[in-house]
C-alpha cells in the first residue's frame, strides 16, 4: 500500500531542487551565451560604396541613417562642393525629423552658413534649421537670432522649397 501513494515532498526537500535547478540554469545560460548580447543595438551593416555619387545620394535617401549621408561626401570627395552640400542638408534633416539629434546638425548648419551667402535657398533652410535647433536644445536667445533673421522672402522660399522645415519651425517657435 506504502508503493501506491504518492510520495510525500518535504519542504527541504523541494527547496534544495529548485535551488539546483536555479544554479544549472544559471550555469548553462552562461556557457550557451550568443555572442553579443541582442538587447545592446543592432550593428549597423557597412555602407557600400556606389558606382556614382548620384547612386550613394540616392542610397542616403533611401537608407535614411547617418553613416549614409556621411558616406556621400566620404566616398565621393572629388565630387564637388555641391553634392557635399546636398548631403550635408540631408544629414540635417534627419537629424531634425528622424533621430532628433539636435545638437549634431549645429556643426553641419554653422559649415553650410559660409555656404549660403549668395543662395537664398541655402540660407533660409540654414536658418530655419538652426532657429528649430536652438529652439529644441532650449537655447532661446540663439533660436531666436536665426529666426529673427529668416526675411519675408526667405520664408516665402522655404514654404515653396522647404514646406516640411517651415511647418516644423512653425510648430517649434509658438
Amino acid at each position: 500500500q506504502s508503493r501506491l501513494e504518492p510520495g510525500h515532498w518535504s519542504r527541504r526537500k523541494t527547496a534544495a531542487l529548485l535551488i539546483a535547478a536555479i544554479v544549472i540554469g544559471s550555469v548553462l545560460g552562461l556557457l550557451t551565451q550568443p555572442q553579443r548580447f541582442l538587447l545592446r543595438g543592432t550593428r549597423t551593416a557597412p555602407i557600400p560604396v556606389r558606382d556614382s555619387v548620384g547612386a550613394q545620394l540616392f542610397h542616403a535617401k533611401m537608407v535614411e541613417s547617418e553613416p549614409a549621408w556621411r558616406a556621400v561626401w566620404e566616398n565621393f570627395p572629388e565630387s564637388g562642393a555641391f553634392y557635399k552640400q546636398l548631403a550635408q542638408q540631408g544629414l540635417v534633416r534627419h537629424f531634425l525629423f528622424v533621430s532628433q539629434e539636435y545638437d549634431k546638425a549645429l556643426p553641419l548648419l554653422r559649415e553650410l552658413t559660409e555656404q549660403a551667402l549668395n543662395n537664398q535657398s541655402l540660407r533660409a533652410f540654414t536658418l530655419a534649421a538652426a532657429s528649430i535647433s536652438h529652439q529644441q536644445l532650449d537655447h532661446q536667445r540663439e533660436a531666436a537670432e536665426a529666426y529673427s533673421q529668416l526675411t519675408a522672402p526667405l520664408m516665402d522660399n522655404l514654404i515653396r522649397n522647404e514646406s516640411e522645415l517651415y511647418e516644423l519651425l512653425q510648430s517649434s517657435s509658438r
